[in-house]
C-alpha cells in the first residue's frame, strides 16, 4: 500500500546546494553536491524535484554518492530544465546525520549574471521535493538554491574549458606545438533516464511510467 507523506509541523530537515554560489565559464561543466541536514530525524529516502534554465545550463547526470544506496528512477528533461529523481534506504536503514549524498554535473551553456538551480519545494506540499522520515513523514522544512554566473568563454575551442590554452608560436617558426588529446568528455543527452532494479514500484511521482519515489511508500 503507497500514500503520501504527511508533512510534521516543526519538522526541521534541509537540502542545499554545496557551494551555494558559483561563477563558471561558458562551455565549463561542474560538480555540485546536494547536502542533507535531518535535524535529528531518520531518514530513509528523499525526493529531488530540481528546476533550471535550459537556456542558460544543462543538467548532464545526477550520482549517487551511496548514502541513499537505492537510486530507483532519474528522469533528465533538458527541453524544460527539470530534474526528478529519488533515493533510498535499504528496509530497517537511516540516515540520521549531515550527509551529501549526491551530486549534479552540470554544463554552463550561455553567458548570464544570474541563474539559478532550485528545488521544486513548497512547505507543507508532499508532491515535490521532500524528505521522508522513518514513520512516512515529510519532515523537509527548507531547500536552499544555487546561484550562478556564467562569464565569457576563455577562447579555448577544443571542446575542454577546463584544459589551460596553448599558445600560438612566432609566425617564423613552421612547426606548431599540438595541444594534448582532449580528455573524454561527461556523457550527455536529451531526456535521459536510468532505473535500478529496485524491486521498487514503477511509477514516480508526477511521471507516467517511471518508478514510485520513495516518499510514497507507507514504512
Amino acid at each position: 500500500m503507497f500514500t503520501y507523506p504527511r508533512t510534521v509541523a516543526g519538522a526541521g530537515a534541509s537540502l542545499e546546494f554545496v557551494p551555494s554560489n558559483l561563477t563558471l565559464k561558458k562551455d565549463e561543466q561542474t560538480k555540485i553536491s546536494l547536502k542533507l541536514n535531518p535535524s535529528g530525524g531518520e531518514i530513509v529516502g528523499v525526493d529531488i524535484f530540481l528546476r533550471y534554465d535550459p537556456q542558460k545550463i544543462k543538467v548532464i547526470d545526477v550520482v549517487n554518492l551511496g548514502s541513499f544506496p537505492l537510486q530507483p528512477a532519474e528522469k533528465i528533461d533538458s527541453a524544460v530544465g527539470e530534474v526528478k529523481t529519488a533515493f533510498s534506504n535499504d528496509y530497517g536503514s537511516y540516515v540520521t546525520s549531515e550527509v551529501t549524498f549526491a551530486e549534479i554535473i552540470v554544463q554552463a551553456i550561455a553567458e548570464t549574471e544570474r541563474t539559478e538551480i532550485i528545488f521544486d519545494f513548497t512547505n507543507g506540499k508532499t508532491t515535490d521535493t521532500n524528505v521522508v522520515s522513518r514513520d512516512g513523514n515529510d519532515v523537509l522544512a527548507s531547500a536552499a538554491l544555487l546561484s550562478l554566473k556564467i562569464s565569457r568563454s576563455s577562447g579555448n575551442t577544443n571542446g575542454n574549458p577546463n584544459k589551460p590554452e596553448i599558445s600560438k608560436p612566432p609566425k617564423k617558426e613552421k612547426n606548431t606545438q599540438t595541444s594534448a588529446s582532449e580528455s573524454s568528455k561527461l556523457s550527455s543527452g536529451e531526456n535521459q533516464e536510468k532505473k535500478g532494479k529496485t524491486g521498487l514500484p514503477d511509477r514516480i511521482l508526477g511521471v507516467e511510467d517511471e518508478p514510485t519515489p520513495v516518499s510514497q511508500t507507507k514504512l
